[in-house]
């Protein structure tokens, strides 16, 4: 069966946000559902022709709620004047054909400003855990999510059972390595860190660009300690650029083990989640599960010349 390819947003939306006549191009990354939306070169106004907006699908209600708290949570950091420094972050966009309870969404689509760069940690690790850092401080001051409960899928269940929240059972192959991730993640402070707004999925949503500073791109919101988005970008590293200890001991506070354990977790479980089958938990992929092993085991290795390269 022929793959079902993503579907460009139609002339109308496209028109709610500004743009009509505009040209949609599919964006490289993520799930391949985002579109760069760029306006004809005949369309100048007073003011220099549109600028490009990037439209992404909204799936549900739910998601749309999220979509509104964060567009609005986050307007005010968004603008020239209080731009964090040291940060450039996307602009979302108000449709003017959009009621006022959906001004944000229309007809399952939102918009954001177009920022330039590509996504690409490799040789960046400090400037990308800098970029974390500074959004994450930028963020601290808003309020718990009102939506973070009720969401649900692979990513939100892998989150609550990675921070001991929600039960998920594993695959009996994988059972001795969430075991000793858990182990390690028990390492944590025993009075816990405070939790904030943080993004989740940091590593592949940070685009660089010569010149500028570091851009952050689609929030993934979650509830946890302020260092933990950081531990992201540190797991991942260690998953899938084979990045050694030396980067934990680079990574300040999100370098912390138990932090970094929790990330592992997160992924790993959400792995479990994604391959789930109607009668249980399924194995993962034997490079899979030796990549989280390698990793793990990294975790209890103190900074060395010969362990600095993995």
């Amino acid at each position: 069966m022929a793959a079902t390819l993503p579907t460009p947003p139609p002339p109308h939306v496209r028109a709610a946000f500004g743009l009509p006549g505009a040209t949609a191009t599919a964006l490289p990354g993520g799930q391949g559902l985002s579109w760069l939306v760029t306006p004809p070169a005949a369309a100048v106004g007073s003011d220099g022709p549109p600028a490009p907006l990037v439209l992404k699908p909204v799936a549900d209600e739910l998601q749309a709620e999220e979509v509104i708290w964060l567009a609005e949570a986050l307007a005010p950091l968004t603008s020239a004047r209080a731009a964090p420094a040291g940060l450039r972050l996307p602009r979302d966009i108000r449709a003017a054909a959009a009621g006022p309870e959906r001004r944000w969404v229309v007809d399952g689509w939102r918009a954001s400003t177009w920022v330039p760069g590509d996504a690409g940690p490799e040789g960046r690790w400090t400037e990308l855990l800098a970029g974390a850092r500074a959004f994450t401080t930028a963020v601290a001051h808003l309020p718990r999510p009102p939506f973070l409960d009720r969401r649900g899928g692979p990513w939100a269940d892998a989150d609550r059972a990675a921070w001991d929240e929600q039960p998920l059972p594993v695959h009996p192959d994988q059972d001795a390595l969430v075991t000793h991730l858990r182990r390690l993640a028990g390492r944590g402070p025993r009075s816990g860190r405070p939790s904030q707004l943080v993004h989740g999925d940091l590593t592949g949503n940070v685009l660089f660009c010569d010149g500028l500073p570091p851009a952050v791109i689609d929030l993934s919101p979650y509830w946890r300690p302020a260092a933990y988005a950081g531990a992201v970008v540190v797991a991942d590293a260690l998953l899938w650029w084979d990045q050694g200890p030396h980067l934990l001991a680079a990574a300040g506070d999100s370098g912390a083990v138990d932090l970094v354990a929790r990330a592992l977790l997160f992924r790993l479980l959400t792995d479990v989640e994604l391959l789930r089958r109607p009668d249980g938990p399924a194995a993962l992929p034997a490079a899979d599960a030796a990549r989280y092993g390698r990793a793990a085991g990294l975790l209890e290795l103190p900074w060395t010349p010969e362990t600095a390269s993995g």
